[in-house]
């Protein structure tokens, strides 16, 4: 954000934003470039993303799985 903008619109980061922000780095797999309106939106998309990184690590497990 651009210097004392966050002043200007009242926002303030609220435990839902940094838990969005440490999801979106940890697993890559929502867009880390921008930031969702609402914490309804926030939460949704970190599931969205651990659902993702869930279903990547069966299909990791099950290739392992068949070349064993």
């Amino acid at each position: 954000m651009a210097t004392r903008s966050s002043l200007k619109t009242g926002w303030v980061a609220s435990v839902v934003d940094y838990l969005y922000f440490s999801a979106s780095n940890s697993m890559a797999f929502s867009p880390t470039d921008t930031m969702p309106p609402s914490p309804r939106d926030t939460i949704l998309l970190v599931i969205e993303a651990a659902g993702g990184f869930v279903l990547l690590a069966l299909v990791c497990a099950h290739a392992v799985a068949l070349i064993i």
